[in-house]
């Protein structure tokens, strides 16, 4: 059980992880262009 319920959630970590890093790369291209 414990398996079960880890994997999702490590996978949904990895997502937002992921998702949150590209996000902050996106803002870091931005700002380097506004400045």
């Amino acid at each position: 059980m414990g398996v079960v319920i880890n994997q999702p959630t490590d996978l949904s970590i990895a997502e937002l992880y992921s998702k949150l890093n590209f996000m902050m790369k996106m803002t870091a291209l931005l700002m380097m262009q506004w400045w």
